[in-house]
């Protein structure tokens, strides 16, 4: 049977292998009419993608005109995941009547899960089932944002600090600073209501955990102006950079989801890394004698620096110039690259919490 089948696809051979991808496509085309009864869409034993099959869609297409024969995803796949929801969340269906919006619905029920703390009774599947995971750049609703934050919530039920890369399945969802802010809000509401305890997490590009910077705010601020004068005293100009600079100019305080606090060691009259490092040498001894602690980059260049004082620890970068009016800075990725000179030198002044920096 196998082999008649093989027959009567057409010879342009349009069957594509099946690869990892968030809409894999199989496209089968024959040349003449055939009778199937039955396909089957298998997973490898163990694979995490075991209930690929759940969403397997066939569509038909004869002279153009497109049908689907098979779509698990029908209306009475639609209403029997509803009707699961409404048994979730102990919804008296008569409610639904009087809602302007299921999702409403949902937002106020899962909300009163949350406040009876019986998060654990809802299964992650079904909190899954509503979020727009592979959509690129959505637009998420106050219930998917509360149901997203609950997820953050449970994966962290077990560690209050989590690597970034633990959420990299939520990125697409994650993609503005408006949702991030929205998703967090809603974080620290639901962690307040658990624990009883009001504590600031934020979402950064390393890691989530309490905001450090906001709550801290006033041990940083005292910790830069220390190295910005302890720079000074060494001959050597040390400017604000990066997030921290963006924060400074956007709205004078620290970001809301950063975790560090960035800056700029600008070396004079040197044309070379290597002149770079050597000079870097000569500064972090400077500081080490005025009570500053230095952690050195195990290869490359830049340290921490941090202020036993105020218990504060910043990261310090360089910049060097090769030649006359282009500058050598770290960029996107990491990676050095010019760039002119005239947008570093000379400093200016940004404010932040009030505190002026150069």
């Amino acid at each position: 049977y196998i082999d008649r089948f093989i027959r009567r696809v057409t010879e342009k051979n349009k069957i594509h292998p099946l690869k990892s991808s968030t809409k894999p496509d199989i496209q089968i085309v024959l040349n003449e009419p055939t009778f199937i009864t039955k396909i089957n869409l298998g997973a490898k034993p163990l694979h995490r993608l075991m209930s690929t099959h759940e969403n397997l869609v066939v569509k038909t297409s004869y002279k153009g005109n497109i049908s689907i024969a098979h779509s698990p995803k029908s209306d009475d796949n639609y209403l029997k995941t509803l009707n699961h929801a409404i048994q979730t969340f102990n919804i008296d269906a008569k409610a639904l009547e009087h809602s302007g919006s299921i999702f409403n619905t949902f937002e106020h029920a899962l909300m009163e899960k949350i406040i009876a703390r019986d998060i654990e009774s809802i299964d992650d599947l079904f909190l899954h089932q509503c979020l727009p995971i592979y959509a690129s750049r959505p637009n998420l609703n106050s219930y998917q944002i509360l149901a997203l934050a609950t997820i953050l919530f449970k994966i962290n039920l077990s560690s209050r600090w989590n690597s970034t890369k633990k959420y990299v399945l939520y990125k697409k969802m994650l993609w503005h600073d408006n949702i991030i802010q929205k998703v967090m809000a809603r974080y620290n509401q639901i962690h307040e209501i658990v624990y009883q305890k009001q504590e600031n997490f934020v979402l950064s590009k390393h890691s989530m955990q309490p905001n450090r910077l906001l709550t801290k705010k006033d041990h940083y601020l005292a910790a830069m102006q220390r190295i910005v004068e302890a720079g000074q005293n060494a001959g050597v100009e040390i400017v604000i950079c990066y997030g921290t600079l963006l924060g400074a100019i956007r709205n004078q305080s620290f970001l809301p989801h950063d975790d560090d606090v960035d800056m700029l060691v600008m070396y004079k009259n040197v044309k070379s890394r290597e002149e770079a490092v050597e000079q870097e040498d000569l500064l972090c001894s400077a500081l080490i004698s005025q009570g500053i602690s230095i952690k050195r980059k195990g290869r490359g260049i830049g340290f921490k620096a941090s202020d036993p004082v105020n218990q504060a620890t910043l990261d310090m970068f360089a910049c060097w110039e090769p030649e006359e009016g282009q500058t050598m800075l770290m960029m996107e990725h990491l990676r050095y690259r010019t760039v002119p000179s005239n947008i570093l030198r000379p400093p200016s002044q940004a404010h932040l919490h009030g505190k002026d920096f150069p």
